[in-house]
């Protein structure tokens, strides 16, 4: 998961205490996809994702869980401190 994080830094979204996830970087809400594993399981409080599509709704797909400190530890030249809750 660390490797995944590593490559996929940029889009990581935590779980906002209204239900949705918002993407740490410009604050974007997103939802896990329906077909996703982790729809139908208590969702991560942070995820990185390969991709969105767009329907009625924007979706994650390829979703990762992820701990918060991995995205200052594995990319500090994008998030500085104080960018992550």
């Amino acid at each position: 998961r660390r490797c995944i994080t590593s490559g996929f830094f940029a889009n990581a979204a935590y779980l906002h205490y209204t239900g949705v996830y918002k993407t740490v970087r410009d604050d974007h809400t997103l939802y896990i996809h329906p077909t996703s594993v982790l729809s139908v399981e208590k969702p991560p409080q942070w995820v990185v994702f390969n991709e969105v599509i767009q329907t009625n709704k924007d979706y994650m797909l390829d979703i990762t869980a992820i701990k918060p400190e991995w995205l200052q530890e594995l990319a500090p030249h994008f998030y500085q401190y104080g960018t992550v809750s």
